[in-house]
């Protein structure tokens, strides 16, 4: 007699942006009976809107608005009047319930019995999913952060980084986060490398689904022929996920490498050589590209990196000082403007209101006039 799969926990693929999680959720979203629905920040907004409150069913509604307020929540392609019916449903409506509906909703709309998520913030939130979902697991997937910080770089995104050590930056403290956690609750976390997920796929997948308690599936290393022409893709993403259209390769190592200047390796490896070491990544000379002895000049990068971050975190504090004084800037000019309109529009009315008094007198003065007149006139012919 066959046996029934286990219950599965909710999995979080987790990792920093452009380090392939978006490839690793459709190669687990390809197998039928879990779904990997496109990243959401609804979770966070629940969270942190009603944890420690206690939710009744009248607070239903502005739930539901938490979730639609999100983005990207509707790539998920759930009815509004759907997920109200649901979490009306629900016999205790506490958070950890209220988060699983959507996922719920979406794993059934899929045809899959287990349900998981991706998104790279997650990374710094992985005690809030915890605490949400006890028993969750999470897939933390690494790449080299050289190729990491081109390619964020490269997608340009109005709020993505603007340098190398700002990505740099970017990409240690979601990495650092998540290897943190990772440490600390090694039964709820798996580790691996976007290098190893490329090169050896099957041996990966396996990997990971045994970790999962999840039997391997073929389908999931032909995942691109049910993401053709980005059909999993959100039309937003399409552009900055092409690579996940076609079987898994790679093409894509060393990208970052080849092209970044020695000032740049230097840059990326001073913020970032404690990291690099942590996760078995190779140390390199900025100038020749080959494997150089971290040890040997430790304390210079690290003063080097140092000084790169206060100089970074001073670039963004007078951003940030620019932006504020930008928006006063144009809330003064608003006011400004509001104030001038105001002052038209009054002496406007007033000039109406002149001119509606002008017309009456001048009426008024007409009217004696002819009054006068007409009583003149007559007297005037009696004399003659």
């Amino acid at each position: 007699m066959k046996q029934a799969q286990p219950a599965l926990p909710p999995v979080f693929i987790i990792g920093a942006e452009r380090s392939g999680t978006t490839l690793l959720r459709l190669m687990l979203n390809a197998h039928p009976d879990l779904a990997i629905p496109p990243e959401s920040l609804f979770v966070d907004e629940l969270y942190r809107t009603f944890s420690g409150k206690d939710l009744t069913r009248q607070d239903i509604p502005v739930i539901v608005d938490a979730m639609f307020a999100d983005l990207k929540f509707p790539d998920w392609g759930l009815d509004r009047a759907e997920v109200t019916e649901a979490l009306g449903q629900l016999s205790t409506l506490d958070l950890s319930s209220v988060a699983a509906v959507p996922y719920r909703l979406y794993a059934k709309r899929n045809k899959a019995k287990f349900w998981g998520d991706k998104n790279p913030y997650y990374s710094l939130r992985t005690d809030m999913l915890r605490e949400l979902f006890p028993d969750a697991l999470f897939v933390h997937l690494k790449r080299d952060g050289r190729d990491n910080v081109i390619s964020l770089l490269e997608v340009n995104w109005d709020f993505g980084p603007k340098s190398v050590a700002d990505a740099t930056i970017r990409w240690r403290d979601y990495i650092v986060a998540a290897h943190n956690a990772a440490q600390e609750h090694p039964d709820s976390f798996i580790e691996l490398s976007y290098e190893d997920l490329v090169s050896q796929p099957e041996a990966e997948i396996k990997r990971i689904c045994k970790f999962l308690g999840l039997g391997f599936d073929p389908a999931m290393l032909e995942f691109h022929k049910e993401n053709e022409g980005g059909k999993l893709i959100p039309d937003s993403q399409k552009r900055f996920q092409e690579s996940t259209f076609k079987p898994v390769n790679t093409s894509r190592l060393g990208r970052g490498l080849s092209k970044m200047s020695a000032s740049d390796v230097f840059t990326f490896q001073a913020l970032s050589v404690d990291t690099l070491l942590a996760n078995g990544y190779e140390f390199l000379d900025p100038v020749t590209r080959k494997p150089a002895d971290a040890a040997a000049n430790y304390a210079q990068y690290r003063t080097a990196g140092l000084v790169l971050e206060m100089e970074s975190e001073l670039k963004r504090q007078l951003a940030d000082m620019l932006d504020e004084r930008t928006e006063q800037m144009r809330q003064e000019k608003e006011i400004a403007v509001k104030r001038q309109n105001e002052f038209i529009t009054k002496e406007l009315e007033r000039m109406h209101n002149l001119m509606k008094d002008y017309v009456a007198e001048r009426t008024s003065f007409k009217h004696k006039i002819d009054y006068a007149l007409s009583r003149l006139i007559p007297w005037r012919r009696k004399r003659r």
